[in-house]
């Protein structure tokens, strides 16, 4: 697997997310198979991490974690993985947005 071929399956899982409009659903994650092997869950980062501070206005820039993994692995314990990741990230990213 190539990296273009991980950022053209990154910008799928993203798209999982969105509404038929383009606006990004109140869901928070989302799994989906990719091909016959391959699956993914994506999950937005909470909302004070993604910030971006631009002069005095604040923007929001969300954040996403993106954990690829084969079709036999269980879907339960791949959310459990990723939930565990943006546990760490939300804790360990305070203050530097």
């Amino acid at each position: 697997m190539s990296p273009d071929n991980l950022k053209i399956f990154s910008l799928l899982a993203y798209n999982g997310l969105s509404h038929e409009s383009g606006e990004l659903s109140n869901e928070l994650w989302s799994i989906m198979q990719l091909d016959k092997n391959l699956k993914v869950v994506i999950q937005r980062l909470a909302p004070s991490i993604s910030q971006e501070i631009e002069g005095n206005s604040q923007k929001e820039k969300a954040l996403y974690v993106v954990l690829f993994y084969e079709r036999s692995f269980p879907d339960s314990i791949a959310k459990l993985k990723v939930d565990n990741v943006c546990k760490v990230l939300n804790d360990g990213l305070q203050g530097y947005f």
